[in-house]
């Protein structure tokens, strides 16, 4: 706020951009809000997030709202194939990375496929009670609690649809596809939409500007699982 009443170097515009916005707490987001309402001449703030309906109403109202959405069209799938060569298939990649083709690169990099792939073999193991809950919530932590509840919460969305033969589903591979059918053969609809929304809620709490314990998220999804399937046993 004190550098964009500044003048500007070359007497042209002053940009400010605050990333990610949502980040902002109450007392940050308030203390912005007579700037938006009165910014300086020759000034502009860019607010970036890809969770907006979590900044105040407030904040919302006084902004253009400009919408970056996924892209999964021919020419995205070529520019992934030309640029990116990692074997794997350029549309299934496209989906894991929500239609950001230049995330796929640091997905490739950091693991990222590999990561999920045993967190699915991490599943089948609690499912069938071979795994200690504990240690898999270890393991888990150290690929980033926030990704790794956005990448189950992601994987639970399709076993929903999957369960409600409802479409689109995000993942096309048929192997895939075919774990997460006999993953969930034995679940309700019911049960599955209720560990959903306990993900939805634990992925918001581990992205939130309030500290949590990160492996005490994993744990309650994983002892959440793990009952389902125990109800289902007995």
């Amino acid at each position: 706020i004190d550098s964009i009443h500044l003048k500007s170097q070359y007497g042209r515009y002053k940009i400010a951009v605050i990333s990610p916005a949502d980040a902002m707490n109450r007392n940050a987001a308030n203390s912005l809000l007579k700037t938006l309402e009165e910014p300086p001449e020759h000034s502009l703030f860019i607010l970036l997030s890809h969770r907006p309906n979590l900044l105040p109403i407030t904040i919302r109202s006084r902004c253009q709202h400009m919408r970056f959405n996924p892209a999964y069209d021919d020419e995205t799938l070529r520019w992934v194939n030309e640029n990116l060569q990692s074997g794997e298939n350029a549309e299934d990649l496209l989906k894991m990375a929500g239609g950001a083709p230049l995330a796929i690169e640091e997905m490739l990099e950091s693991n990222v496929i590999e990561y999920q792939r045993n967190i699915l073999d991490d599943l089948f193991a609690l499912k069938g009670m071979q795994e200690d809950p504990i240690k898999v919530a270890e393991k888990w932590k150290t690929y980033e609690t926030s990704r790794v509840l956005l990448w189950l919460t992601q994987l639970f969305a399709d076993m929903v649809r999957i369960k409600a033969l409802a479409q689109p589903v995000r993942i096309s591979d048929s192997v895939t596809i075919g774990r997460l059918q006999e993953l969930i053969k034995q679940l309700e609809l019911g049960e599955l939409t209720g560990f959903y929304h306990l993900l939805l809620e634990n992925y918001s709490m581990s992205t939130g500007t309030i500290s949590y314990n990160a492996q005490g998220l994993l744990e309650d999804v994983i002892i959440f699982w793990q009952g389902l399937n125990s109800e289902v046993n007995q």
